[in-house]
């Protein structure tokens, strides 16, 4: 059986329908072109049983023809045309356009706002191309070739969550994970300090953070960050919220999708749940805030009995983190050698020669103590050349050079 379209209208607490009416505003007083053609593409079943498509100041006599087709996967596709908060149903259609597609024409009673759902039969997936067009009757057979009128728009629902925190004094934050985030929504961040002592700080990354792909301090005015971010592609994300060093205390975060009223914090809370927030207590790839840098240099070979090389000094390093290194040789002269030790190299801790393959280094070392620590690029004796190093904090990818540096 298809998925029913629910009523927009009371859908949700009292600010949903506020908004729902916002977003129903048609963006133009003028009334819809017959023959206009419009195709969308989208993915239906897996994370969505559905998408609204808006078609606003129809005219009574015009005829909407509508067609959906399945383009991947088991996908069986169904349509709905009905009032602008889908309280109604005009017509439906399961596979009037041939084969498993849908098709179906309309014929508007009256001057208005008017919406399409756009579903599938329970238990199929799949993506799909949708045409709606007015009063353009090859639509329904899937041959009408779009005009470039914006004949309907898609619905996106706002979502608000909200969390309360903590930076703690050593500066340790909080993680919020975000999975299942659909390609096209928007984003929308705002951190508020709600402790005197406290400077937020803001970072969007990827599930495990071996990449940043936003960052922000202050953008919302006073201390307090604010990030806007549109999603590129279907997937999991995920937020973590820190301090400007030196400063610690409560917080007030607000995670919104497709609602720009998050980036100034008056955005009401709508129930639905966008975050989880992070256990550490939970298993994970990476438990920890992935930070990866990036160094090139060459190394001359000697006739010294002193071991050569390059030493890179790490200050500050916490117990619990992993260190990770990684060390490739750039030219085919060069067997590179990798040494970790404390800051002075009065210890060596672990060394590797080519774990990273072919005659790459790589060690994973985790931190026994916080404290100041040194890596030391060196070579086997004989060889020379250029290299590229990674060093990177709990960021495993670091191990076979994938990682990318994240500033």
């Amino acid at each position: 059986m298809p998925y029913s379209p629910t009523s927009r209208l009371w859908r949700g607490v009292f600010c949903l329908v506020i908004m729902t009416m916002l977003l129903h505003l048609p963006p133009t007083t003028s009334a819809q072109n017959s023959g206009g053609v419009q195709e969308f593409t989208g993915s239906i079943g897996k994370n969505e049983d559905g998408f609204y498509y808006d078609l606003f100041d129809l005219k009574a006599g015009q005829t909407i023809y509508l067609y959906m087709e399945a383009l991947s996967g088991d996908l069986d596709p169904y349509l709905y045309f009905g009032n602008l908060d889908f309280t109604e149903v005009y017509a439906e259609d399961d596979d009037s356009g041939g084969g498993l597609n849908a098709a179906l024409e309309f014929v508007v009673p009256a001057d208005g706002d008017y919406s399409t759902y756009v579903t599938h039969i329970e238990g199929t997936t799949g993506d799909y191309r949708y045409l709606i067009g007015i009063d353009a009757p090859d639509v329904l057979t899937g041959s009408a070739a779009a005009t470039g009128d914006e004949v309907a728009f898609l619905y996106t629902a706002s979502k608000v969550q909200e969390f309360f925190g903590a930076v703690a004094a050593d500066g340790t934050g909080q993680y919020y994970d975000m999975f299942d985030l659909l390609a096209g929504d928007t984003l929308y961040l705002y951190v508020e300090a709600q402790s005197d002592q406290l400077d937020p700080y803001l970072y969007l990354g990827n599930l495990d953070f071996s990449e940043i792909i936003l960052e922000d301090d202050d953008s919302a005015g006073d201390l307090n960050p604010a990030m806007e971010f549109t999603i590129p592609e279907d997937g999991d994300y995920s937020i973590y919220v820190s301090s400007i060093e030196g400063t610690s205390g409560d917080y007030r975060l607000l995670i919104g999708l497709n609602d720009p009223n998050v980036l100034d914090g008056t955005a009401q809370v709508t129930g639905d749940e966008i975050a989880v927030l992070y256990n550490s207590a939970e298993p994970a790839e990476s438990a920890g805030f992935a930070r990866v840098q990036e160094f090139t240099g060459s190394i001359t070979d000697s006739s010294a009995e002193d071991v050569s090389g390059v030493y890179y000094d790490l200050f500050g390093l916490k117990a619990g983190e992993t260190l990770y290194v990684y060390v490739e040789a750039a030219s085919p002269e060069l067997d590179p050698y990798v040494y970790i030790g404390d800051i002075d190299f009065n210890e060596v801790y672990i060394e590797d020669d080519d774990s990273g393959g072919d005659l790459n280094s790589a060690v994973e070392f985790p931190i026994p103590a916080d404290g100041d620590y040194s890596i030391l690029v060196s070579h086997i004796e004989g060889t020379e050349g250029d290299y590229r190093v990674l060093i990177g904090l709990d960021a495993p990818d670091v191990l076979n050079g994938t990682a990318q540096p994240t500033g």
